[in-house]
């Protein structure tokens, strides 16, 4: 009795492409290599960002510029 193998062909989330990569490597990353640093682009925000040491890790914080017209505040 012959036996048949079924193969999953597993496509990228964003543009459909087919992707060659283990399945446990796809449940990480659904993105093919064409997307992925376009979206990793579009994602990242506008601005700088400075980086905030708590305990052991580092946090992103964006830096965000004011506004030319606005003025700051004093506090009486």
């Amino acid at each position: 009795m012959a036996q048949m193998i079924l193969a999953r062909i597993q496509r990228c989330r964003h543009c459909g492409r087919e992707m060659s990569c283990p399945p446990l490597e796809y449940q990480e990353n659904p993105l093919c290599a064409v997307c992925l640093p376009e979206r990793v682009g579009n994602a990242t925000p506008d601005g700088k960002v400075r980086w905030r040491p708590e305990g052991n890790y580092v946090i992103p914080e964006i830096v965000q510029t004011p506004l030319p017209g606005a003025r700051k505040r004093r506090q009486a």
